[in-house]
Formats: structure tokens, C-alpha cells, sequence
């Protein structure tokens, strides 16, 4: 079985063809039963006991062809398989503020509490807590002896001692099976979330799909993850158990061909490909160990547009088999061309909201795939020999909406065709234990399936509190239909620790739902991120994923944020308290501003952040291009139909309720060196175009002929102005997505709500840092750069209250060169350092400032003034921070202490790449070879793209062996990275210890310093100082050795 879903035989199968077989034949065994059942649209849920793997499926298995696993990116077929670590053994646990569910699980052993084998409470245990698992139905396989039945009396003791807890740390009075209630909904929160980004943020209307439910765990939450999705319908096979192995018996043989193509798609084209097309299958047919048996051949075609990299695969159904060959008419391949086209711009409409009208196409490959069908057992047909309805072997009390309940028990081998059995009920069988929720009916089919459906009185209406009033269902847009929300402020309703109207009313925040809103409100920032990746031009962006997102408060403060740039995340607070300061009284619903101001809440001139207002009653349909019905981010009404809970705002006085921000690296903006990273810049104006709080939408209209009007002006105008055009049309489109997001959040919530978990959430963090404080000492540092700069600082830890003053008094003044940072980043780099310490998930937010007294002096080279040149402040000075941070704490040693910024172009090609390193080591840990760290979380542009995309060859790129500092904890080492020219070019190294070591700390030594040179065509070698612009001629060979990270403590 491979993880492509199909057979192989054994003497060709691989490793890497391995990696997610045993989920791939779950996806296979869901996806043949359901069609069997007559279901053609499933989402597959497969939840065990460490993990949920969820899929989906709408005719035809979803593939991609790089995956990342375990931290290990790969590129080979596999389904496309969304896994979250929520399973039936996901440890439990209250952190003091919240309620925890995973990601750490209890495994097998010691597996849950009640193995009786002195295991933590898991959402196992919860099912047993809440009577969904019944002991005396469950195999006697626990104790010494493996003969005992679950221990239920150590769980219900485990959660009232966990309930104790609770109530002595909050004013939280749940009751024991309340807390495993909370403990579920978050569970099923997750595994939604899962499936959302399988499903709606790629556009799929899912309410109308049948959930496959199967795995060990999943037929006790099946409803109500259904219930949360707003699906209708749920199947359950009696195979469901152990449906991954059953469904490698279904599998068929699949063998699959790829080959790379990169030219533009037309009628002629086509042509061409029919005889790769032949080329392919011959190959593929010679593997085939029976080929004279029944042959399915599937031919696609993965398409992008011109200058992109998001890939869409499109299906070629020619009328005749292409192994016969023969001529064919030139306007057969011109339909051809249509139909290619037609299904690429319906796809990407329905993935990213828009399609770019006047942009070519790019045939990236092709591949093919050649299915030998296999035989399949027909399933036995059941009749029905009684008349009377089944009658339950038992009941038993279960907790669910609130309540205990009657539950009667029904073996499933006692049901028959036609039975139906209405919630609540419990459905047994020897793999699995299935919960019917009130509200649903289970009906047994000829074929032994169990069919789930929603009963009409209950489509997400009154009497789903429990999970109902907790969830929330993202739709792509409000043209997308989806189950009726509940009543406004329904979630107010519960018994426990209510949600004050007013906000939080010296309350503290309901533990479960401070979770739920916790992950919302990052998944929010998310689908923002994912949106800009996929909508983006550049390579920045989109290949080195050098761009950040985040959602604000309607003061500014930073709620919550994807895991993108941490420099980025730090800063764009004060963008939004800029723009706030200077236009707040102005702002308009459908308007969207623009700002690299360094010196005004920006960081450096090529970091552009897009702001966007949320407000309420909703902003005008946001419009790209001059035509609103053939050309619209968001389509034509989509906010129209949305009836907001106004709470005092009304149609003639709108109100920012909130802000959301994207900020990206745009790949030149202007200034002496193509990338806009001059090396040697003395001046601001030299490093580009400054943008301080520029309109870029008005009330719904692209501004296009003002940016680029901004765009080539000044002295030295940005090189590439479409790109950055491109690129910041991304950006809106992700800010809009976080507005819609939002927006459904508040009709969902109620205004009030929502905003009050703003603050909680904040004030979340906040505790956090305070903890993280605690056990602090005092310290200062001196850290010497390469250009003679010192920064000094001083942290004094105030145990009392928790709080930390650190103060950067006595650090050079304002250099010369642009190795200066705004005030904006040397914050940035305090959050940064101060969340780290916080061993736990909490979002990187306002609220970790709050402990933290921060003393800039003016005048001192973080914290300099108009016209500074600070290019390298964000990039080198920025890592700097951090490390003396870090070192006046006594925590971790030096990491490389640099990005390493390479830049290279001409008028035609820009690039910039941050370059990896050695991480310093710890109190107790080594330090990590080639990695990105600190104030940079960018990936460098894979060798293929690089190539694909600039005249240059990567020659080398490899670890430097022994860079890494000595001690009883060893630093990482740094990389050798080789760029061979094909063309002449301009290239400029920004970099940092290329003099100064990085530090070690305790008797560790420091890592080795880094190196940038030349070596000419002619073999000479010109070494270059930190910072270096340079010109490149055809067949030179730039070479950058990063530094090492510092080692930690004596070598013993």
C-alpha cells in the first residue's frame, strides 16, 4: 500500500511511497464504501487514539505532491490527509486559565486513566465520565493480568478532583461531567477545525456532504463534529473499526508518471503533450504485472498562471484514447484550450475567490495515472424477519446537552434493515462504540450501514447548546449556505460563569470557551496567511514565505497571529496605533491603507503592511481592477446578505470593531540595489519609497493608478512595479478574508462576546509572561557588532509583581550606517524573547508587553530618527537584540546571530533570501545545524524554483562542519551556500559576525565567525567585509559560510 492510495508491487515499493499508507487505505476504504452507499461528496474523519486524520472527497482522490511530515518536507504523491493531534488518547489538562486538550498523548501505555495503569485523564476518560463509554461493553483487557473492565471509579474521582481545581483557581463552579464536557468541546473544536481547512477554506460548500465517520474513537464524537460543520449526515460502516485495513483490500493497483513541462498552454501545445501523454502510459503500462485486465487511464495537467507557483490540476478527457494516435483538427485542440482554461479559472474561483483575466497560463507538468482494477467482495444483503421495533439490551445514563439522560443501548448485530433508532442512543459493536446524540436518527441499511441523519426540528437549533453555542462554521464567503446560527447571545445562556453584554465586568474568562476562542481567533489569522501564500506573485512571499498576518483589537493591541515572522508580528502594533493616530477619524467601511514608515510603526522600507478597518455594518464588496462583476476579490454581495448584531452602531454612524494587517517582504521597493537591501546605504531615501499610511482601497475601490503612481516616483523608483502591485493586491485579498472571518465570528458570537475575548485572551498571555517572569533573576549584557555598534541592557525582575524592566541605557548612539532599528523592532525583539520563555501554547499578543517595562533612550541606534538608513536594523540589529537578551538572562548562547541577506538583480531580476544558520545551546539542549532563527521564520526558495526562476545555478549547499561552538551543550552549525552567475548581475551581502564571534555562555565557547566571498571565473577569490555590494559577471561564484551558533556550559 502506498501513501498515494494505490498498490504497488512489492519489488518496487519505496520508503518515501510508505510514509501515510496506513491513513491513505482509510481514505481508500471511506471513499469505495461510501460510493457503494450511493455517497458521492464525503469528508472522511478517521480519529484513533493519538490523532484525527480527516480528507475530502467530491469524485475524485485529492493529491499533493509536497507534504511536510514530522518537520521533513517531501515531494511525492500522497493524499491529501489534514491530521490533528486530537485522538481518543489526547491528554487533558487545566493550565490555571484554560482547558487543554493534547497535543501530548497517553498512547497505549500508560493510555488513559481508566486502563488501570496509572495513565492522565484523556478524552477516553471523558467519554467514560459522560457514560458515551460503558465499562461493562468494553472488552476486559486492563490490569496485571489483562482481565479487568475499564476502571469508571478512578475517572469520576480524577474529575472531581480536577473540578476541585478548577473552582479553587476561578470562579468556574462546573460540575464534574461539565468539566469532561468542556474538555469534549474542545476536542471537537479541533477536529472541526481540521476539517475546515480541508473543505471551506478551500471553498467547498460542505453542508450538503456525508461525514465518513470510522477509526476506534470516531463514532462517539461523529454528531457532534457534524453538528459543529453543519453537515446533515453522517455514514458508518461495519467495518468502521478497522476500516484503514480494510480499505488496503479495496485499494488498486496505481501507478503514477510526472513530467515537467514550464511552457505556456496552447492549442498547439496540447498537441505536443499528446505525445508525452503516450510516452508516459507506455512506461506506466510496463510495470503493470496483468495488463491485458481492466485499465482506467486518468490524464492531468498542472496549471498555474504566468509569474505564479500555485499549482491546479486540471483533468484531459480527449474523445479518442491518445495511444491511437492520429491527426486532429486544429479547432478540436482550441476547444481543448477552452475547456482546460474554463475548468482552471472555475477551480481557482472557487479556492481563492478570484481569477486573474488577463494572465497566461503555465503548464508546470504532467502526469498520469494508470489504475489496474482489482476484484472487490460484494457485501452481504441483509433481510429484515421481524416487525416490531429492536429493543435495547440496556439503559444507561448519559451527560449530553446538559443533562443526564435515559440512553437505551442497541447491539448493532441485533438491528436489522429498516430499524430505526432515534437519540439519544448508543450503538455497540466488538470495534466500536456509536453515540446518537438527541436531535439524531440512525437508520440500518440492506447492507449493514448505518446512516445517520439530522432530524429536522434540530438543524442547529434550540437544545444544542453544549457544542452548539461553542462552534462556529467558517464559510468562504456569505454566498455559500450554511445551517441557521443559533440565537444572538444563546452563548450567553449557560448555567456557568456567564458572558457579560458589557464586557468582561471583572469576571474572569470561561476556561473552555477562553480555548475555543483562543484557536479561533489564530485559525482566523491562518486562513489569512494561507490566502496570501496562495494569491501572492513573488518568490518572497509565496516560496520564502517571508509575510505575516494577525488580527487586532479596535484599539490596536495585537489579539492573536499565524506562526509567520516574528519581527513582523512584534512590530505591527504600532502601524496600527499609526494609522489609528492619524486617520482614525476619517476611516470609511471599504477602506484599506498602506505603510512602511520606519520611523512611524514600520520596520524597514521593503516590509509593506496592508491595514485593513473591520467594520460594522459591513464594508462595500472590495473590487480589483475596473470591472466589479469579471474581476472581484470578493465576490459581488458577499457581505450583503450578513446581518451583523449591531449592539448600538447603525447604518449612519459605522464603527471599527476591529483591525486586521498583512505585512509582506515585497521583493524591491526602490532604492540604490535592486532587492532594496543596500548594503551600504547612509540615508533612507537610498533604501526606497516611504509609505506612511497611504490609501490603497477607497470605500471598496482599488486605488490602482495612485500606487502606481507612488510606486515610480522619488529618486529611486521600485523596479518591478506589477510584482509589487501583485503582491499587495495578495495582501488585500488575505485582509479580507480576515474581515469576513470575523465578521461571521460577531453574527456567530454577538459583538460583545467576541470583544470581551479579545481582552481575555490578551489578558491570557499576560499571566503567562508573569509566570515566566517569576522565576527570572536579574542580568545584563554588552554585545559588540561587527561595525563597532554596542547594545547594552539591563533587566531588573520585580518578584513581587511579576513585571520585568529592561532598559537599554548606555547603547551607541545613532551609526552612520543602516544597521539602525526603529523603536518598533527593538520591541518586537523584547516580545519575541519574553514569549519564548513561556514553556506552553499561548498566541504571541499585546498582553505578553503588559509585565514589561521597556526603556528605549532617544537618540541610541534603536531608536533613531528621520533620515536614519535602517535596512539592516530590522534584519541584523533585530538578531542582535535578542541574543543580548537572552545572554542577560543567562539562558541560551548566541545564535548566528544574522540572517545573512543576499541580494542579487537587474532591471529585469530581484531577489532576496535570509540565509540559515547555527541556533546557540542551552541550559540543557544543543543547538540546531542550518535553521532559521529568532526574528526570521522564512523558508529559502527551493533549488528547483531559484533556478527555474533567476539566471543563477545553487553549486553547493551544505552544512559547515564544526561551526558550531564547543561546551557541554554544542552550538549548531552554520551552512556553505555557492550561487553561480549565468548573467551579470548586481549582489549585495548584508550580514552580521563576520568579525565578532557569536557568544557562548557558562564556559561554552563561541561559534565560529561567518565569511563572504568571490571566486571570479577566472579562479580569483575576493573575500568581502559584513556588508558588500558587488557586481557579478557571468560564471562568478558568490559563497556565504554562515557563523555557528555558541556552545553552552564547560566541556566536560
Amino acid at each position: 500500500m502506498q501513501s498515494n492510495g494505490g498498490l504497488t508491487n512489492a519489488q518496487k515499493f519505496q520508503g518515501k511511497d510508505s510514509i501515510l499508507s496506513g491513513p491513505a487505505g482509510g481514505i481508500v476504504g471511506a471513499v469505495q464504501t461510501s460510493l457503494k452507499a450511493g455517497f458521492q461528496n464525503i469528508i472522511t474523519f478517521d480519529m484513533g487514539g493519538t490523532s484525527t486524520d480527516v480528507a475530502h472527497f467530491n469524485g475524485e482522490y485529492e493529491r499533493q505532491f509536497e507534504t511536510e511530515i514530522a518537520g521533513v518536507r517531501m515531494r511525492t504523491p500522497m493524499m491529501a490527509i489534514h491530521t490533528v493531534a486530537a485522538g481518543g488518547g489526547s491528554i487533558l489538562r487545566f493550565d490555571g486559565s484554560r482547558y487543554r486538550v493534547g497535543p501530548e498523548s497517553a498512547g497505549a501505555n500508560p493510555g488513559p486513566a481508566c486502563y488501570r495503569n496509572s495513565g492522565p485523564l484523556t478524552v477516553t476518560d471523558a467519554n467514560v465520565m459522560l457514560g458515551k463509554i460503558q465499562p461493562q461493553f468494553f472488552p476486559k483487557v486492563f490490569g496485571k493480568n489483562g482481565d479487568l473492565p475499564l476502571d469508571a471509579e478512578i475517572v469520576r474521582q480524577k474529575f472531581r478532583e480536577l473540578a476541585i481545581e478548577i473552582q479553587t483557581q476561578t470562579v468556574d463552579n462546573r460540575t464534574p461531567e461539565e468539566v469532561a464536557t468542556g474538555f469534549i468541546t474542545i476536542a471537537v473544536e479541533n477536529m472541526a477545525n481540521a476539517i475546515k481547512k480541508i473543505s471551506l477554506q478551500r471553498g467547498y460548500d460542505i453542508s450538503n456532504y456525508t461525514l465518513c465517520c470510522f477509526g476506534g474513537a470516531g463514532g462517539q464524537h461523529a454528531c457532534l463534529i457534524a453538528n459543529t460543520l453543519g453537515i446533515k449526515q453522517i455514514f458508518i460502516h461495519p467495518y468502521a473499526g478497522v476500516l484503514s485495513a480494510y480499505g488496503m483490500g479495496l485499494a488498486d493497483v496505481r501507478i503514477l508518471r510526472e513530467k515537467a513541462i514550464e511552457k505556456l498552454l496552447t492549442g498547439n501545445l496540447i498537441s505536443e503533450l499528446e505525445a508525452s501523454f503516450l510516452e508516459l502510459e507506455t512506461e506506466a503500462q510496463a510495470e503493470l504485472e496483468h495488463p491485458e485486465s481492466k485499465i482506467v487511464i486518468i490524464l492531468k495537467l498542472n496549471l498555474k498562471y504566468e509569474g505564479t507557483d500555485s499549482i491546479l490540476s486540471v483533468n484531459l478527457t480527449p474523445p479518442t484514447p491518445l495511444s491511437k494516435g492520429g491527426e486532429r483538427e486544429v479547432n478540436y485542440y482550441n476547444s481543448v484550450l477552452m475547456t482546460l482554461t474554463q475548468q482552471f479559472e472555475q477551480q481557482h474561483q472557487t479556492r481563492y475567490g478570484f481569477i486573474k483575466l488577463k494572465k497566461n497560463l503555465i503548464v508546470e507538468s504532467i502526469n498520469i495515472e494508470i489504475i489496474q482494477q482489482m476484484d472487490t467482495p460484494e457485501e452481504p444483503i441483509l433481510t429484515r424477519t421481524r416487525t416490531t421495533p429492536p429493543k435495547p439490551i440496556a439503559t444507561v445514563s448519559i451527560y449530553t446537552n446538559n443533562q443526564w439522560q435515559n440512553t437505551p443501548i442497541f447491539p448493532r448485530n441485533d438491528l436489522q434493515p429498516e430499524d430505526i433508532i432515534n437519540g439519544p442512543a448508543m450503538i455497540i459493536e466488538s470495534i466500536g462504540t456509536n453515540i446518537i446524540e438527541p436531535g439524531w436518527q440512525a437508520e440500518l441499511t440492506a447492507k449493514n450501514y448505518l446512516i445517520l441523519k439530522l432530524t429536522p426540528p434540530l438543524l442547529r437549533g434550540e437544545g444544542e447548546e453544549e457544542i452548539s453555542n461553542l462552534s462556529l462554521s467558517f464559510q468562504e464567503n456569505q454566498q455559500t449556505s450554511h445551517p441557521p446560527l443559533p440565537r444572538k447571545g444563546s452563548a450567553q445562556k449557560t448555567s456557568h460563569s456567564p458572558l457579560l453584554r458589557g464586557g468582561q465586568g471583572g469576571l474572569k474568562a470561561d476556561p473552555v470557551k477562553l480555548e475555543i476562542f483562543k484557536n479561533l481567533f489564530q485559525f482566523i489569522a491562518e486562513q489569512m496567511g494561507i490566502t496570501l501564500q496562495n494569491t501572492a506573485s513573488s518568490v518572497n512571499i509565496k516560496e520564502r514565505l517571508d509575510f505575516s498576518c494577525a488580527i487586532f483589537d479596535q484599539n490596536g493591541q495585537l489579539v492573536a497571529n499565524a506562526p509567520h515572522i516574528p519581527v513582523h508580528l512584534g512590530s505591527m502594533g504600532d502601524s496600527i496605533e499609526s494609522l489609528i493616530a492619524a486617520k482614525g477619524e476619517t476611516l470609511k467601511p471599504g477602506d484599506v491603507y498602506l505603510l512602511n514608515n520606519p520611523y512611524n510603526g514600520g520596520t524597514h522600507l521593503p516590509d509593506v503592511t496592508v491595514i485593513t478597518p473591520v467594520f460594522t455594518p459591513p464594508s462595500p464588496p472590495l473590487v480589483i481592477g475596473g470591472n466589479r462583476q469579471e474581476n472581484s476579490l470578493v465576490k459581488e454581495g458577499n457581505n450583503q446578505e450578513n446581518s451583523l448584531v449591531k449592539e448600538g452602531n447603525n447604518q449612519e454612524n459605522p464603527a471599527i470593531l476591529f483591525y486586521v494587517a498583512s505585512r509582506g517582504h515585497q521583493a524591491d521597493i526602490g532604492g540604490i540595489t535592486p532587492g532594496s537591501m543596500p548594503p551600504n546605504s547612509t540615508n533612507i531615501e537610498q533604501e526606497g519609497i516611504l509609505i506612511d499610511n497611504v490609501q490603497l482601497v477607497k470605500e471598496g475601490d482599488f486605488l490602482e493608478t495612485e500606487l502606481l503612481n507612488l510606486l515610480t516616483s522619488g529618486n529611486y523608483p521600485a523596479r518591478n512595479p506589477a510584482t509589487n502591485i501583485a503582491d499587495l493586491q495578495a495582501q488585500i485579498a488575505a485582509n479580507e478574508k480576515g474581515v469576513q472571518e470575523l465578521l461571521t465570528m460577531v453574527e456567530y458570537y454577538g459583538l460583545n462576546t467576541v470583544k470581551t475575548y479579545m481582552q481575555f485572551v490578551q489578558d491570557n498571555a499576560e499571566i503567562s509572561v508573569r509566570r515566566a517572569i517569576n522565576v527570572l533573576t536579574d542580568g545584563e549584557f554588552s554585545y559588540e557588532m561587527d561595525n563597532g555598534g554596542i547594545i547594552k541592557v539591563n533587566i531588573k525582575i520585580n518578584k513581587n509583581n511579576r513585571s520585568a524592566k529592561i532598559d537599554f541605557t548606555g547603547t551607541s548612539p545613532q551609526l552612520p550606517t543602516n544597521f539602525n532599528a526603529p523603536k518598533s523592532i527593538c520591541k518586537a525583539a523584547v516580545l519575541y524573547v519574553f514569549r519564548t520563555l513561556v514553556d506552553d501554547n499561548i498566541p504571541l499578543n499585546a498582553g505578553c508587553l503588559k509585565p514589561l517595562e521597556i526603556i528605549i533612550p532617544d537618540g541610541c541606534f534603536l531608536n533613531p530618527g528621520y533620515p536614519a538608513a535602517v535596512v539592516a536594523g530590522n534584519v541584523e540589529t533585530s538578531q542582535v537584540i535578542v541574543d543580548a537578551l537572552y545572554g542577560a538572562l543567562n539562558v541560551m548562547s548566541a545564535s548566528q546571530g544574522t540572517m545573512n541577506n543576499f541580494t542579487f538583480g537587474n532591471q529585469n531580476y530581484q531577489y532576496y533570501e535570509t540565509i540559515c544558520g547555527g541556533s546557540g545551546a542551552g541550559i540543557n539542549y544543543h543547538g540546531t545545524d542550518a535553521v532559521h532563527t529568532h526574528m526570521t521564520n522564512s523558508r529559502l526558495t527551493d533549488p528547483e524554483v531559484l533556478e527555474w526562476r533567476y539566471p543563477v545555478l545553487l553549486e553547493e549547499f551544505s552544512i559547515r562542519e564544526n561551526s558550531g561552538g564547543l561546551g557541554k551543550f554544542k552550538g549548531g552549525n552554520g551552512i556553505i551556500r555557492k550561487v553561480k552567475f549565468l548573467a551579470t548581475m548586481t549582489a549585495g551581502i548584508l550580514s552580521e559576525h563576520r568579525i565578532i564571534p557569536p557568544f557562548g555562555l557558562n564556559g561554552g565557547q563561541p561559534g565560529l565567525v561567518g565569511k563572504n566571498y568571490i571566486i571570479r571565473d577566472n579562479g580569483t577569490v575576493e573575500n568581502l567585509e559584513s556588508t558588500a555590494t558587488v557586481e557579478m559577471n557571468i560564471n562568478d561564484i558568490f559563497v556565504i559560510e554562515t557563523p555557528g551558533g555558541g556552545g553552552y556550559g564547560y566541556n566536560q
